[in-house]
């Protein structure tokens, strides 16, 4: 099953000669919704027929109840009807490409603007007293996290999966001269991933935290 640590995703596919299907992927599990493939399936809703689903099987998304993938393959391969097995035939491979590119694609990427550089970021961390990192150790920290990535120690950083479906990192493209001019995808750290690194690195601290700074702007 694809995986998604606390982000919310919607895509939609259509069966052919059919109808849609909204596919959600939501605190780390992915869902299709209930009445969609009860109708695609030919198969009795949730709260009837004979097989009921325990009321901890599925969950209310955008306001619509959701089956977890597997429940709801489990119920059409239960219900054994021609209708059933041709929705399984169809949605099976339909959710082995929701691949993490499909995931990123289906969600924008967090703008730069009120974001902070790598060393930004570090001054920051470091202005709580329990804390006292560098711009090459932040991003040592965030590569072990997760949150970045690289092939080699040449090799630019790249943002993850995990820390850009978080709205933990984005980027900035970046000119970079010499040896040909090229766009560098510069990191860059949110709000949001700022505290994030904070809890991380004061987690179990003895003292109380500092105030929060002011909000940010452009030229921090």
């Amino acid at each position: 099953m694809t995986e998604l640590a606390r982000a919310r995703v919607k895509l939609i596919h259509r069966m052919p000669d059919r109808s849609d299907l909204w596919v959600f992927i939501d605190d780390g599990a992915m869902f299709l919704r209930a009445d969609q493939v009860e109708a695609l399936a030919g198969i009795p809703p949730w709260s009837g027929g004979e097989l009921l689903v325990d009321l901890n099987e599925w969950k209310t998304i955008d306001g619509h109840a959701c089956y977890p993938v597997e429940v709801a393959i489990a119920r059409c391969e239960n219900a054994a009807t021609p209708a059933a097995a041709a929705f399984l035939e169809w949605v099976r491979p339909v959710l082995e490409q929701v691949d993490d590119d499909a995931l990123d694609n289906a969600q924008a990427v967090p703008g730069f603007v009120g974001s902070f550089p790598v060393d930004v970021t570090a001054r920051r961390l470091s202005a709580d007293p329990e804390v006292e990192i560098g711009r090459r150790a932040l991003f040592a920290f965030m590569h072990d996290l997760g949150w970045l990535s690289r092939e080699g120690a040449d090799d630019d950083w790249t943002v993850t999966h995990l820390a850009r479906r978080n709205g933990w990192l984005t980027v900035r493209p970046v000119l970079v001269s010499g040896r040909g001019r090229r766009t560098y995808l510069q990191p860059y750290v949110t709000p949001p991933g700022l505290a994030e690194l904070h809890r991380l690195l004061t987690a179990g601290r003895r003292r109380d935290p500092p105030e929060p700074a002011g909000h940010p702007t452009l030229f921090d």
